[in-house]
């Protein structure tokens, strides 16, 4: 099984540990949610992270103030949404066989492209996107969790 996991709002808590106003001390105070670094170190299947940044740099700062870059096979780091739908594409082709799974706090983003390719999708519903409703069916996900730790519970489990 295979794992692509959006950073922002997904792995921590974007919207309450960064101000738009963000100074580089604000990033090294990143904490990931709880278990998030638990599990990351305990599945066995492939991560692969696939964020996308608005600020040159912005995001490879986190990823090293989270300490979570050793736990990922592979990082995209996009600067389009249409990027990161085709990051999402690449690692399907380059995976064939595999089964893939979406993990990420956007419903129109990560959730929406998951369903597109097919993909299996979690919405990790946290932060200023987890009031969000479904506008359409690809945005309707496959699983919904409240807390990191109820990942595992949800997962597909190995054939």
């Amino acid at each position: 099984m295979l794992i692509i996991f959006d950073l922002d709002g997904t792995l921590y808590d974007r919207a309450g540990q960064v101000p738009d106003n963000y100074t580089e001390q604000d990033l090294q105070q990143l904490k990931p949610f709880p278990g998030v670094k638990e599990f990351l170190q305990s599945f066995s299947g492939t991560k692969i992270l696939v964020t996308k940044e608005t600020d040159p740099g912005l995001q490879d700062k986190k990823i090293n103030a989270l300490g979570i870059r050793p736990y990922f096979h592979s990082i995209y780091i996009c600067h389009t949404d249409e990027e990161k739908k085709k990051s999402f594409q690449e690692i399907q082709q380059q995976f064939p066989g595999e089964e893939l799974v979406v993990v990420g706090d956007r419903i129109d983003l990560e959730v929406k492209f998951g369903k597109e390719l097919g993909l299996k999708t979690v919405w990790m519903r946290q932060g200023k996107h987890r009031d969000r409703r479904p506008q359409e069916y690809w945005e309707v996900p496959d699983y919904e969790i409240s807390e990191f730790s109820e990942l595992a519970e949800v997962l597909p489990s190995p054939p």
